[in-house]
C-alpha cells in the first residue's frame, strides 16, 4: 500500500481507532506498532508462478518479534491459527536455531561462474554492464573503488587493494578457488572502469552526484544525443521532455525487467506489448491522478498498480532518472552548455507525482499525502509562491481552514487533521 495509506493506518493501530489489522509477512519488515496478540494463519509467501513457499526460520522469528514490543507492553501472544504449518512455527516457539547464512554474493557468484563456463564467455565490463542481475554487485564494488581512486593513489596501488578486499569478503571465506577467481576478475574489471573514469576527470562527478558508474556511458551516448539543446525547456512535465527521458530509460534491461515483474508478465512475452500503456501511467501519474484512475486506465487491479508504483515507478524508474539526469547536467557544463532548471526539477516531480510547482513544494517540504499536496498545489490562489515556501505553507494553511468543511468532504477528516498539521 501507499506510504501515506501505511502511515494512516498505523496511526489508527496505536490510537486504537482500529484494534484489529489483517496483513502480509511484510509485518516483519521494521514495523513498530503496540502489538499483543499476532495470530498466524499462514507462515508461506507467494514464489513464481503462484507457487507457495515456507518462510525461513529466522524470518518467522523477526515475525512473532512484533508482539509484545517494549514501551507498548512487554508480553506478547502468539497463535498459530494453522495446525498444518506448526511443523514451521515450533522451532521457534521453542526457540531452536535458525538455518545456517549462505552470502548471497556466494550464490550469485556460483551462478555467474557456472554461466561463463556453460556458454564459454569471457567475463567483461560490457558483460557485467549489461547483466542486471550483477549490477548490485558491481555498483558495491565501485562505489569503494572511486572513494579509493578520489585519494589519488595510483592503479597499481589500486589493483592491489582492490584483490586484498576481495579476499576478504564473506564469499570469498566461503567459496571455492574458481568462484574466487571470478570474484578477483571483477573487482579487476571494475578497477579498469574506474581507473579509465578518474584519466577522463570524470570521477568527482561520480562522487558529487552519488550515481553509479556505469551510468556514464548510457547517458553520454544514450540519453544526451536525444535533444540537439537542453536549455529550452519550461515546464518540468513537458511531454516532450517526459517522452524522451521515458524512450531512454526503458532502453535500460532493468528497466524493462523490474516492468515486467510488475505486469506480472512471463518471460517469452513481449515487455514492448506494455510500453504504451506503461508511458501512458507515468504521464498520467505526472498529471496527479490517483492510484484508483491508474488502475483502471492501464487495466490493472489495485494491487498490481500498488506493486507497479513500489517497484518501478519510484523505485526503478525514479533512480535511473535521477541519475541520468545529474550526469547529464554535468556532461552539459563539461561542453559549456547548460541544463534547463526545469529538467532538473523533473525527477522531483516524477517521485511525487504532483503537476504544479506549488503542490511539488508542499510534498518537498513535509505534507505527507499525496492526495492533498496534488489538490492544495492547483489551487490559484498559491500561483506564485512556490519560490517562498514559508509563504506558500502559511497561505495553504488558511485556505484549509477558511472551508473546513469542503476540503474534510474532499480530503476526508484524517488527512485534513494530517495535512493541517503538517503545515505547520
Amino acid at each position: 500500500i501507499p506510504q501515506e495509506t501505511r502511515e494512516v493506518l498505523e496511526e489508527a493501530l496505536r490510537r486504537r481507532i482500529a484494534q484489529f489489522g489483517i496483513c502480509t509477512n511484510t509485518l516483519a519488515e521494521g514495523v513498530n506498532l503496540p502489538i499483543r496478540t499476532l495470530v498466524l494463519y499462514s507462515v508461506q509467501r507467494l514464489g513464481e508462478g503462484g507457487s507457495r513457499e515456507d518462510l525461513l526460520t529466522r524470518d518467522i522469528k523477526n515475525l512473532v518479534g512484533r508482539a509484545g514490543r517494549a514501551g507498548a507492553t512487554t508480553k506478547g501472544l502468539v497463535i498459530c491459527a494453522n495446525e498444518l504449518q506448526w511443523s514451521l512455527i515450533e522451532a521457534v516457539a521453542r526457540q531452536a536455531r535458525g538455518e545456517r547464512v549462505v552470502g548471497a554474493l556466494r550464490s550469485l557468484l556460483e551462478n555467474v561462474r557456472k554461466q561463463l563456463a556453460v556458454n564459454n564467455i569471457k567475463l567483461t565490463n560490457e558483460l557485467l554492464e549489461r547483466s542486471p542481475v550483477v549490477h548490485s554487485l558491481i555498483d558495491g564494488i565501485d562505489a569503494t573503488l572511486v572513494d579509493l581512486a578520489a585519494i589519488e593513489i595510483g592503479d597499481d596501488d589500486l589493483y592491489r587493494i582492490a584483490e586484498q578486499l576481495a579476499d576478504q569478503t564473506f564469499a570469498a571465506q566461503q567459496s571455492e578457488n574458481g568462484t574466487k577467481k571470478v570474484l578477483k576478475d571483477v573487482f579487476s574489471l571494475r578497477v579498469q572502469k574506474i581507473s579509465r573514469i578518474r584519466t577522463l576527470g570524470r570521477l568527482d562527478w561520480v562522487r558529487e552526484t552519488g550515481t553509479h558508474a556505469r551510468m556514464l556511458d548510457l547517458v553520454e551516448t544514450g540519453l544526451m544525443p536525444l535533444r540537439t539543446r537542453w536549455d529550452d525547456i519550461i515546464e518540468p512535465t513537458d511531454s516532450a521532455l517526459v517522452k524522451i527521458v521515458l524512450q531512454w530509460a526503458w532502453e535500460q534491461l532493468e528497466m524493462r525487467n523490474a516492468v515486467r515483474v510488475a505486469y506480472r508478465m512471463e518471460r517469452a512475452a513481449p515487455i514492448d506489448s506494455v510500453r504504451d500503456t506503461f508511458f501512458n501511467t507515468i504521464e498520467l501519474w505526472l498529471s496527479g491522478a490517483t492510484f484508483s484512475e491508474l488502475a483502471r486506465n492501464a487495466r490493472l487491479s489495485i494491487d498490481d498498480m500498488l506493486g507497479l508504483h513500489a517497484q518501478v515507478i519510484t523505485f526503478k524508474l525514479q533512480t535511473i532518472v535521477e541519475q541520468g539526469i545529474a550526469l547529464l547536467e554535468k556532461l552539459l557544463e563539461s561542453q559549456e552548455q547548460i541544463l534547463a532548471p526545469a529538467v532538473i526539477r523533473f525527477p522531483e516531480h516524477l517521485r511525487f507525482g504532483v503537476p504544479s510547482a506549488a503542490g511539488l513544494v508542499l510534498a518537498s517540504g513535509g505534507v505527507h499525502h499525496r492526495r492533498a499536496y496534488v489538490a492544495i498545489g492547483a489551487m490559484t490562489e498559491l500561483n506564485g509562491l512556490s519560490t517562498n515556501s514559508k509563504k506558500l505553507f502559511l497561505a495553504a494553511k488558511a485556505l484549509l481552514k477558511k472551508d473546513m468543511k469542503v476540503w474534510q468532504v474532499r480530503l476526508g477528516k484524517l488527512v485534513l487533521e494530517r495535512t493541517l498539521k503538517d503545515l505547520s
